[in-house]
């Protein structure tokens, strides 16, 4: 984590001064989670990520917090992410709804249980 976000302060040219000052922490504060004396929260991780304009989910798993993922997965989470970013809202609930159909016919119970054919879910009409 330490190596990324050194890499993202020479990427942005940014000091540790500034990194703090768009976090809106003390530059103090900071220096002792960087140097592991103070443990960081969820917070610290959501205002790094807002810092840098990266994702939460990437600084989460970066910081071992989200399980890790492989670069296939992601390329291809980037790859859908940048499709779905420019379909309508009306667009993007009906791949919701065909995605979340094909996991409720394979058994997945983890989805929506608006989406099963038996509750008459738009899906079910796919």
């Amino acid at each position: 984590m330490i190596e990324w976000i050194n890499q993202k302060l020479n990427e942005n040219n940014l000091s540790i001064r500034k990194l703090a000052e768009k976090m809106g922490i003390s530059d103090s504060n900071l220096s002792k989670i960087l140097s592991g004396k103070v443990d960081p929260g969820v917070k610290f991780y959501i205002k790094l990520a807002e810092a840098f304009n990266e994702p939460a989910s990437r600084v989460f798993r970066l910081a071992g917090i989200l399980p890790s993922i492989s670069d296939d997965d992601q390329m291809t989470f980037s790859e859908l992410l940048s499709i779905v970013k420019k379909l309508t809202p009306q667009e993007r609930e009906e791949v919701l709804r065909y995605a979340s159909y094909h996991l409720w016919r394979r058994g997945d119970t983890s989805t929506s249980e608006e989406t099963g054919p038996a509750n008459g879910g738009e899906a079910a009409k796919a």
